[in-house]
């Protein structure tokens, strides 16, 4: 991608490795990588690529227990998502969101957040989705 000068893709590979990064609990990775995702997208205006770095961050940051900087990457992200009408995404970032919140154990909000994302999730008939939000909200009510 880099011998071609594919940007997009570019960005892609990026954003995913930045994913991996987090999932292994790779913190200065994540944020390595995320970062230069997120440095393409915006040289693209690729807003959804955008949003998929905001989410991400806010994901990063909330490894970090950095609450109020995970929330403002989740609520960025939360924005470019309407603003682009991409529901999974939207969907996907108040889940996240949500998960932030429960771990700060503020559990009203984490619920607002987890119902949002499964009314969200429903029409898209998201059925792996639905069900780990479905268990979340059995969580907060045990």
């Amino acid at each position: 991608a880099e011998e071609l000068g594919d940007l997009p893709l570019m960005a892609g590979i990026y954003i995913n490795r930045a994913e991996f990064f987090v999932n292994i609990s790779s913190i200065s990775m994540a944020k390595t990588y995320c970062h230069k995702a997120l440095e393409l997208f915006e040289q693209l205006d690729d807003k959804l690529g955008i949003a998929e770095a905001d989410k991400l961050y806010g994901r990063i940051y909330t490894r970090e227990q950095d609450w109020d900087t995970a929330t403002q990457y989740f609520n960025d992200g939360i924005k470019l998502y309407q603003a682009c009408d991409n529901t999974l995404g939207l969907a996907e970032a108040h889940y996240e969101l949500g998960l932030m919140c429960h771990e700060k154990q503020e559990f009203a909000p984490a619920k607002n957040h987890f119902e949002h994302s499964l009314k969200l999730f429903e029409p898209l008939q998201a059925t792996e989705e639905i069900e780990r939000v479905q268990s979340a909200l059995e969580a907060l009510a045990s």
